[in-house]
C-alpha cells in the first residue's frame, strides 16, 4: 500500500495545483520534451519561493511557541506525517521521553520551591 502523501504549508504555496497537474503530466510527455518541461516546472516553483518570502505575511516560523520544548514537540509532531510507521514509533518514544523529562523538571522545581 502506498504511503499517503502530505504537503507542507510551504509546498502547498510554492507547488500550487496547476504545477502538480504539470508534474502529473510529465510521464505522458514525449521523452525529448520531459527535461524542458521539468526545468520549467522547477523555475515556476523557484519564482513562487521568491514570492513567498518577499511577502512578509508568509514567513515560516514557530517562534510564536512559548518555549523550546513546545517547539521541539511541535516539530516532531509535524515530522511524523512524513515518516514510516517505524519512524513514527521512534518519534513517539522521543516525545514520551521529552514529556517525562519536562514533568520531572516541573516536579523538581516545585520541590525546591516548597522546601
Amino acid at each position: 500500500m502506498e504511503q499517503e502523501q502530505y504537503l507542507t504549508e510551504y509546498d502547498a504555496y510554492v507547488q500550487p495545483r496547476e504545477l502538480q497537474m504539470l508534474k502529473a503530466m510529465l510521464p505522458f510527455v514525449h521523452t525529448k520534451s520531459q527535461m524542458p518541461l521539468a526545468i520549467m516546472i522547477q523555475a515556476m516553483e523557484f519564482r513562487s519561493t521568491i514570492k513567498y518570502f518577499r511577502d512578509n505575511e508568509n514567513t515560516l516560523t514557530a517562534f510564536s511557541l512559548n518555549n523550546d520544548i513546545d517547539k521541539r514537540s511541535a516539530m516532531l509532531q509535524t515530522l511524523k506525517k512524513f515518516c514510516t510507521p517505524k519512524e513514527r514509533e521512534t518519534l513517539d518514544t522521543i516525545l514520551n521521553i521529552m514529556c517525562v523529562m519536562e514533568n520531572f523538571d516541573k516536579e523538581d522545581s516545585l520541590g525546591r520551591f516548597i522546601t
